[in-house]
């Protein structure tokens, strides 16, 4: 039997004109699922809503087996996010954006300098002094993606 991860029960959300009506989901844990539709369909809001971002306006979400609660954001630390579109600090290398976000995951930091250099090494990132912003396009996509997968998380958000 499959861990469930997610559960939205009859979820609601609108602003103005736009209305996401009783939306029902779940994801269980190893699961890959998409989100498809036509601009303006909603699906950047229930992603939002999953991740605590938007509150919502009825239903239930629960996360690994219990409900997210409006502004806690403990749970948070076992999501990772790539956004369709930004850039990571740009100042920063892309070691010292790892490490960043391993304190702000709240990874315990032992093993956390080997890891990034694996994980840097396996992405072809290597020069340490470089910063991000000097990255084309495609690197700092590489490092968004690292960012999002750093903590081991148990449901990986990758938005577009």
């Amino acid at each position: 039997m499959m861990n469930e991860i997610i559960k939205i029960n009859n979820v609601s959300k609108s602003f103005g004109s736009f209305k996401l009506k009783n939306i029902s989901l779940e994801i269980n844990e190893k699961e890959i699922v998409a989100f498809l539709g036509p601009n303006g369909a909603g699906k950047t809001t229930t992603i939002k809503l999953i991740m605590n971002a938007l509150k919502k306006d009825k239903g239930e979400i629960d996360f690994m087996g219990s409900p997210i609660k409006q502004n806690d954001v403990n749970y948070r630390k076992h999501i990772g996010y790539m956004p369709e579109s930004g850039t990571p600090y740009e100042f920063l290398t892309a070691r010292e954006y790892l490490e960043f976000l391993i304190g702000v995951y709240g990874v315990e930091k032992t093993k956390t300098k080997e890891k990034i250099g694996e994980v840097l090494s396996i992405f072809n990132l290597k020069d340490e002094k470089k910063h991000i912003r000097t990255y084309s396009k495609g690197m700092k996509q590489k490092v968004l993606f690292l960012g999002a997968i750093i903590h081991n998380p148990k449901l990986l958000i990758l938005d577009e």
